[in-house]
């Protein structure tokens, strides 16, 4: 409504009325506002942000890869060494060990696509088993 001179009792009321709605309307806006700026400042909220982004990352994809495939093959080496607990099996687990990291780090993404193919075949290897199915 425009600002003019209010010269009755009722065109009072309707200003009133008017601006009655019109500071409902602005608190509403005033909270959504609010939630959104607290919403932004919430920590959990902005780890999970941090670490969608981190996950996008190609370098820490293939950091994180090389971390789990290494502790992978730290744990199995040491679920099939430590079976015996003496001084020859520790020494031997320790260079596999050893061994085996500095051959993951190298290889890495062979590792990587012998695994995914083992999981997920190509589609030529699906149609190679198909066709020895139908034959």
């Amino acid at each position: 409504m425009e600002k003019k001179e209010i010269s009755n009792y009722s065109e009072l009321t309707l200003r009133i009325e008017y601006l009655k709605l019109e500071k409902i309307k602005q608190e509403e806006e005033l909270k959504v506002t609010f939630k959104e700026f607290v919403n932004t400042l919430d920590p959990i909220l902005m780890m999970k942000q941090s670490l969608h982004k981190l996950a996008e990352d190609k370098e820490v994809q293939v950091d994180l890869t090389r971390v789990g495939v290494s502790i992978g093959v730290n744990y199995i080496i040491n679920k099939i060494l430590y079976k015996s607990n003496n001084i020859k099996g520790f020494l031997s687990s320790v260079l596999v060990n050893l061994l085996s990291t500095a051959l993951t780090i190298e290889n890495i993404s062979k590792i990587i696509n012998v695994v995914t193919n083992f999981i997920h075949p190509t589609v030529d290897e699906q149609k190679e088993e198909e066709q020895k199915e139908n034959a």
